[in-house]
């Protein structure tokens, strides 16, 4: 009586007052009911999960309410009584450390230490005919995409770190090439992910990051060691790992990545290039303020001619970049640019990846800036 009670109060607490100082604490105190409750009736933590699922957004101001909800959603899969729960709540920790400001220092080590327990039992099985089964599930696997997607609304690029890309590693390598990937900021997030390239199981146990000189980091500042303890089989590819790149300047440079996986254990070095684009054009005080830009590009993917329409408030100028900061095409507009690619297209026989950036003097002296990535099918 004194749980349900508890529940219900808290519950009634968040309906009617989301932006109240102390709600985020008010979770875990829901969280630790349930736990009591659900003893005696299990399918309590899929209806807890559908109603965090509808108040997620009833506070759209404060991150702390945000993170606490997705914290009680994950519990709700750790604890719900289906098969690999414990996948499920893994998957959606691991989501928040990627996408949103929720990567504290105890939620990482409460994501690394549910990855340790989950290698030990692989290991306890790994000798007989069925392994553990370690992979994560995507957030539209767990019926929680669109919900997520709105969470971007309310996150502005300017605030947080912008993703840029995704890049797939074989293991082992198809070949010794180095592999690109590039920003417009000076501080970005890459994803990175491995495929299993072999015909056996294995085991990703980290990558760490070498010959940095410090622009490269996993989470943190200087912490250049992320611990995967994913299994893979042949042709899977892993959970993403997103690293932070800090470049001020304009330029390449070399980031060397060690990766340690079991099969027989091995390691096995990759070279990484990363390319700084240009932030701003020559012609842009760089103390003028700056606001984003949003801009629309379409058709995006295209196999053929793009339009760019940029914001009726202001002279702008859209820039095309290649990955490796080669400026393509510039032109000054005021409503839209027509880019066909020009002897680019003509040329290439293979899908490619432009940014796309666009700048505009507004009225008040800003700069709004704004860049997309831009990909061409072929």
């Amino acid at each position: 009586m004194q749980w349900q009670q508890c529940y219900d109060t808290l519950m009634k607490y968040v309906d009617t007052c989301p932006d109240d100082l102390y709600v985020p604490n008010a979770f875990s105190l829901m969280g630790n009911s349930v736990q009591q409750l659900a003893a005696h009736d299990s399918g309590l933590w899929a209806r807890y999960r559908g109603w965090l699922e509808s108040v997620l957004y009833s506070n759209t101001t404060v991150p702390e309410y945000f993170c606490a909800c997705m914290e009680q959603i994950a519990g709700t899969f750790y604890n719900e009584p289906v098969p690999n729960s414990a996948n499920r709540g893994v998957s959606v920790v691991q989501w928040l450390q990627l996408n949103t400001p929720c990567d504290s220092a105890f939620l990482m080590q409460q994501y690394e230490n549910d990855r340790q327990e989950q290698f030990n039992l692989w290991q306890d099985t790994a000798s007989g005919n069925s392994l553990f089964d370690t992979t994560l599930l995507s957030m539209a696997q767990l019926g929680l995409d669109s919900l997520l997607e709105i969470h971007f609304q309310f996150t502005s690029d300017t605030a947080g770190v912008p993703r840029v890309d995704t890049t797939i590693f074989n293991i082992p390598p198809s070949d010794s090439s180095a592999l690109n990937i590039s920003a417009t900021t000076n501080e970005s997030n890459h994803a990175i992910l491995f495929q299993n390239a072999s015909t056996n199981w294995m085991l990703l146990e980290s990558i760490q990051i070498i010959d940095s000189t410090g622009i490269a980091f996993f989470g943190q500042p200087l912490n250049e060691t992320a611990y995967l303890n994913d299994s893979l089989v042949p042709g899977n590819t892993s959970t993403p790992v997103l690293m932070t790149l800090e470049v001020r300047d304009t330029g390449s440079y070399d980031i060397g990545l060690l990766v340690t996986y079991r099969d027989a254990l091995a390691s096995q070095s990759y070279k990484v290039v990363a390319h700084r684009l240009p932030g701003s054009s020559s012609s842009v005080d760089q103390e003028a303020k700056s606001t984003l830009n949003e801009f629309a590009l379409y058709p995006n993917p295209s196999n053929g001619s793009v339009t760019i329409s940029v914001p009726q408030n202001g002279p702008s100028t859209v820039e095309i970049y290649d990955l490796l900061g080669n400026l393509l095409f510039r032109q000054n507009t005021s409503s839209r640019v027509v880019w066909g690619g020009g002897s680019i297209m003509e040329n290439s026989s293979s899908s490619n990846v432009y940014i796309v950036r666009v700048l505009t003097h507004l009225a008040d002296g800003a700069v709004a800036l704004g860049s997309k990535r831009l990909i061409i099918i072929r």
